[in-house]
Order: structure tokens, then C-alpha cells, then sequence
């Protein structure tokens, strides 16, 4: 089975921290993790996946920094439908 991976490190102007907002999401054999900082040695803020982000409302999380750090990780055959905003605190939007 292949694995598909995608990493993502968005950052703010620095003082200003960013927030994510999850949007609806379908699928199965993924996660999503979001770290509070710019490595994957962070804190991890949040993981999602298919048994905890699908038909449920997933609590946004925020960064105490001006980074954040994004890893998505898919394995299956079916699809993944996964969708989440990142703002700073400024309402500066990005769409994933």
C-alpha cells in the first residue's frame, strides 16, 4: 500500500499567532496533525482522523507562536475529503 505524505509550515507575521479551523471531512486512513511551532517536535495541538474527524465537529486550535507545522498522512484506496482554514489572529486567511 503507498503512502502518500504532505507537509506543510505556515507562518505569520511574528506576534501574531494563526489558528484552524476544520471544515467537514470524509474518508478513510488518514490523519492530520497539527503542531504548535515550525517542527515536528513541537507540541502537537491536534491529531484527526478518519475516526475522529469524519461526521463529527473537530474543535479549532491555536498556535502560541507564529507557526505552525502540518503533516497529512493518507494510505487508503477509497479517498480522503479533508478541508481546514488557517487564519492568524489578524483574520489573514489560508485554505488547505
Amino acid at each position: 500500500m503507498l503512502c502518500k505524505l504532505f507537509l506543510q509550515i505556515l507562518t505569520a507575521q511574528p506576534g501574531r499567532h494563526l489558528t484552524v479551523y476544520y471544515q467537514p471531512m470524509t474518508g478513510e486512513k488518514f490523519e492530520l496533525e497539527v503542531y504548535d511551532g515550525s517542527t515536528i517536535n513541537a507540541t502537537k495541538l491536534t491529531l484527526v482522523n478518519q475516526w475522529t474527524g469524519v461526521k463529527q465537529t473537530v474543535t479549532p486550535v491555536s498556535t502560541s507562536s507564529n507557526a505552525i507545522y502540518i503533516r497529512f498522512r493518507y494510505s487508503g484506496s477509497n479517498g480522503a475529503n479533508v478541508k481546514f482554514v488557517v487564519a492568524d489572529d489578524r483574520g489573514s486567511k489560508n485554505v488547505k
